[in-house]
C-alpha cells in the first residue's frame, strides 16, 4: 500500500483529493478535502512559490500553514522547495542600514555613547531570599561592551540611581 492509498483518494473533476478527512467539520470542501500535491514535481514546486508569492515573501512556516489549507503534501518536500526558493529570493536578505555617526567616532573614549535597554522583571535569588528585579544595561555604541545594573522596579528614581552607579563604576 503505498502512502497515498493511505489517504484514502478519490477524484474531484480529475483533481485528487484526500478522502480520509472529517465530513462533518463545518469548513468548505477546500479545507475538508485538500488537493494531493505530487512529491517533488515541478507543479509542486510552482504551486509552492505561489504561495510564498501570495503571502508577501513571508518564512517557512507561515507559507507552509496557508499552503496547507488547501493542498495535501509531504511538509518535508514543501519546506525543502521553500527553503531553496528563500534562498533566492532578493527580499530575504535585507541590507543593512548604514553606520550611525555615533559609531564612526573612534577617537572619543568608551561608553562616550551608549544606548540603554531597560528590561525585567527577573526572578533573583541572594542567600536565603527571592526578589523580582530588574535589570538596566548600557552599551557602548562605538566599542559594543555591555555594562548592566540590578534596579528593583521600574520607577524613574531607580533608573537614576543604576545611571549614578553606572557613571561613578
Amino acid at each position: 500500500m503505498s502512502s497515498v492509498d493511505k489517504l484514502d483518494p478519490f477524484l474531484v473533476d480529475g483533481i485528487s483529493r484526500v478522502g480520509r478527512r472529517q465530513k462533518r467539520v463545518p469548513f468548505g470542501s477546500e479545507t475538508k478535502y485538500p488537493i494531493i500535491l505530487p512529491k517533488l514535481s515541478h507543479f509542486t514546486h510552482l504551486i509552492v512559490g505561489d504561495f510564498h508569492v501570495k503571502c508577501d515573501h513571508c518564512g517557512l512556516k507561515h507559507t507552509l500553514a496557508a499552503l496547507c489549507r488547501i493542498y495535501w503534501g509531504n511538509g518535508y518536500c514543501a519546506s525543502k522547495i521553500l527553503t531553496s526558493l528563500l534562498l533566492k529570493d532578493s527580499k530575504a536578505w535585507k541590507l543593512m542600514a548604514e553606520l550611525p555617526n555615533s559609531r564612526l567616532q573612534l577617537s572619543l573614549p568608551p561608553f562616550a555613547h551608549i544606548g540603554v535597554h531597560y528590561f525585567g522583571s527577573l526572578l533573583v535569588r541572594h542567600r536565603c531570599s527571592e526578589a523580582n528585579h530588574h535589570w538596566c544595561l548600557f552599551t557602548c555604541m562605538a566599542t559594543r561592551p555591555v555594562h548592566h545594573e540590578v534596579v528593583r522596579n521600574w520607577c524613574t528614581d531607580a533608573l537614576i540611581i543604576a545611571i549614578h552607579c553606572f557613571v561613578a563604576g
